[in-house]
């Protein structure tokens, strides 16, 4: 989804470069278009104050642009799929969570029991001692 970003905003910006470059086209044939309205009438100020007041448009094709923009459009990913994603995300980590609280449960009764056992080896080790010095004694 980055790269998609990327490539918009990459675009975005070839956009407005264009757009600062045709206004810039456009300024400089007014001047020339006045320039030329001076040198053909003589008369710096009526033809040239005419000249100025007309707009001069150019012509661009941005086709090629809209195509990419039309592609890109079609490969965002919409919000109810960042939606779905995001509840799938969600379900996903409570499963694992779930499961992880589980293997916590499943280790701590065994190492519990481990404990008991251990407990339980101490009291029999005691009692065989106990058991051996009666019988020594005996």
């Amino acid at each position: 989804m980055g790269k998609l970003e990327d490539d918009v905003t990459q675009i975005k910006e070839t956009v407005e470069t264009l757009k600062n470059e045709i206004n810039q086209i456009k300024f400089n044939v007014l001047r020339i278009h006045s320039e030329i309205g001076k040198m053909e009438g003589g008369d710096g100020g009526g033809e040239g104050t005419s000249g100025e007041g007309q707009m001069v448009t150019a012509a661009v094709d941005l086709g090629p642009i809209e195509e990419r923009l039309d592609e890109l459009t079609k490969a965002l990913v919409t919000r109810d799929e960042i939606e779905r994603l995001e509840k799938r995300i969600e379900e996903l980590s409570s499963e694992r969570i779930r499961e992880a609280q589980e293997t916590i449960s499943r280790v701590t009764a065994l190492f519990q029991s481990g404990l008991e056992m251990v407990k339980l080896e101490s009291t029999l080790a005691d009692v065989k001692s106990l058991l051996e010095e009666t019988v020594l004694q005996g």
